[in-house]
């Protein structure tokens, strides 16, 4: 506005310079005093009008930033601009820039004790907290284990005109996990029956514990109770080694993950069970 009001003064001057000019020429040529009178004032208002017409045309809108209030993750900025020559002055918003979340901190949950997920703002410091539910621990039932194999050697025995079974090893499908087996047994467990059981398959789980003795044990061996994490659920389930796999069994600590071979009787229970590593 500073410049506007100099242009007017300026204006002013000129405009003063004329009516004086118009006096003069008025007073030479003896013509009445209140023509004269009106045509300096309409002659110094439509220099004025004119000036300030010129001046609003020919301000360019040169703008300076005048000020800037940076923006957070909730709130808005702003940048103020002032033309140089009329001293406008005019706002630009920014756009708030929204929170930056990252993980700070992960607490994995257990089978007691929910877990959580911290997340923070980088910018900011504002956090949120994730509670993880804790783990769901299953454990499938056993079945009763085969009959005697001692008591089917004796048939065999008092039977002399019977061929004997073939003492080929069962074939053993690697291509179905116990995440697959354990999912068929929960869906519908004569299906599953139909598909998996007295069949051998390839496990990789972790030991839980072990046992030299129980229903499992007559003839020797132990009896290994495994676990498995199946998406949020841990899962429990037996597997029988017969006396011939003592020595192997030997070499391993509850707490190690083993990688075995067995004969599938349900989700919960293998038997016949050989130590791979």
């Amino acid at each position: 506005m500073e410049n506007f009001f100099a242009v007017m003064v300026l204006m002013a001057i000129v405009a003063t310079f004329v009516c004086f000019i118009g006096f003069i020429v008025k007073w030479i040529t003896k013509k009445p005093k209140r023509r004269w009178g009106l045509a300096t004032l309409i002659s110094f208002i439509l220099i004025w009008l004119c000036g300030f017409l010129l001046y609003a045309v020919s301000c360019k809108g040169d703008f300076i930033e005048i000020a800037r209030a940076e923006p957070t993750c909730t709130t808005p900025g702003e940048i103020k601009y002032k033309c140089e020559m009329c001293g406008e002055i005019k706002s630009e918003p920014i756009d708030a820039l929204g929170h930056d979340i990252r993980i700070i901190s992960r607490i994995e949950p257990t089978e007691t004790l929910d877990g959580e997920i911290v997340r923070q703002c980088s910018r900011c410091g504002y956090e949120q907290v994730e509670k993880v539910e804790k783990l769901i621990v299953e454990s499938t039932e056993p079945t009763p284990p085969p009959a005697n194999s001692k008591g089917t050697e004796e048939e065999t025995t008092s039977n002399p005109q019977q061929e004997p079974e073939s003492t080929e090893s069962e074939q053993v499908d690697t291509s179905v996990s116990y995440e697959e087996i354990y999912r068929a047994y929960k869906e519908n467990e004569l299906r599953a029956d139909d598909s998996y059981k007295n069949n051998r398959y390839q496990i990789t789980a972790k030991i839980n514990g072990m046992s030299t003795g129980g229903l499992f044990n007559l003839t020797g061996g132990a009896t290994l109770t495994m676990e498995i994490r199946i998406d949020n659920t841990i899962v429990f389930f037996y597997a029988e080694f017969e006396k011939e796999q003592e020595d192997a069994l030997k070499t391993i600590s509850v707490g190690d993950t083993i990688t075995f071979e067995g004969e599938c009787l349900s989700a919960g229970t293998w038997v016949d069970c050989e130590l791979i590593q």
